[in-house]
């Protein structure tokens, strides 16, 4: 008698990831390769600027001053002495971008015949590119903050869990999820609202549609002060989208309840996903294929 041949199936969850955030270095980059592509700036008509970066990520304007057209002079700032304010405005044909600097101004310059002190304006003749590097610095200034942020919590002084509490005093650590066409797909919750989300750890941020975005504020669970300045993110084709973000101050997965998570906010029929920075809250996780369930550690 034949046997016949045992034919297994595998059931993959594919992931859906629509773009991921840059980092602070790329935000670096792609500043510097938007001077490199649109290098009309003007320093107060006194100079040009170029932006370039070291290998550990840390940020530095280079300023590049021509004085009466014979002198040369340079003057790096580091990002961090860089204010969190951004002036943009209008003045004639040029888009006026303004850096304020925190402790000092960020060019001084004193000749034998003139002294020049101030601080960095980015004077740019096309709007449309003024507006996208305003939009990269605002949201470099964001990164930063996120950064300090997350010093914070990982003060080995400070309470670990400030960031992940245990909403229910539960014996296990799993959660169900559920089979979602193809996905892996898991319940949250924002406050009263619950809706179905797909874990997606291939996505660095979580991402939220334009309806649920309005649910949430017809709801009053989130406020205006609530939102972050636009994010740039980087999608499949290598090119880089600017999307809306905000602060979810809570929301409950299960038995946890999780503070002050970042979203990012599609569009209209923007699919939900539950993303990496998420699980980075964290110490462990796990995702048990044949028993459908996310397995976390605190």
């Amino acid at each position: 008698m034949n046997k016949l041949p045992t034919i297994i199936f595998y059931l993959t969850f594919p992931i859906i990831t629509f773009g991921q955030h840059l980092t602070v270095q790329e935000t670096l980059e792609y500043i510097s390769s938007a001077h490199t592509k649109y290098n009309k700036y003007r320093i107060h008509n006194k100079g040009i600027m170029s932006i370039q970066y070291d290998i550990n990520g840390k940020g530095f304007l280079h300023v590049n001053f021509f004085l009466n057209n014979k002198n040369t002079v340079t003057r790096a700032v580091h990002i961090n002495d860089l204010l969190e304010e951004i002036e943009f405005y209008n003045e004639g044909v040029s888009s006026v971008i303004k850096l304020k600097c925190s402790t000092q101004n960020c060019v001084s310059y004193k000749g034998s015949t003139e002294y020049y002190e101030n601080d960095i304006s980015l004077y740019i003749t096309q709007e449309y590119q003024a507006q996208k590097i305003y939009t990269a610095f605002n949201y470099l200034f964001s990164l930063l903050n996120e950064i300090d942020f997350k010093r914070d919590i990982d003060d080995p002084f400070a309470n670990f869990n400030n960031s992940v509490v245990v909403r229910n005093n539960l014996a296990t650590n799993r959660i169900k999820l559920t089979d979602q066409n193809g996905t892996f797909g898991i319940k949250v919750n924002f406050g009263d609202i619950s809706k179905s989300f797909i874990l997606d750890t291939g996505a660095s941020e979580t991402t939220i549609s334009h309806t649920l975005e309005r649910e949430l504020i017809s709801n009053g669970f989130i406020s205006k002060q609530d939102y972050l300045p636009d994010g740039l993110y980087k999608i499949a084709d290598g090119s880089i989208i600017t999307q809306r973000r905000l602060l979810i101050k809570n929301l409950s997965v299960g038995q946890y309840s999780i503070k002050n998570i970042v979203v990012s906010i599609g569009n209209e029929n923007s699919p939900l996903l539950l993303g990496k920075n998420f699980l980075d809250k964290f110490k462990s996780w796990s995702i048990n294929n044949q028993d459908k369930y996310l397995e976390l550690s605190i």
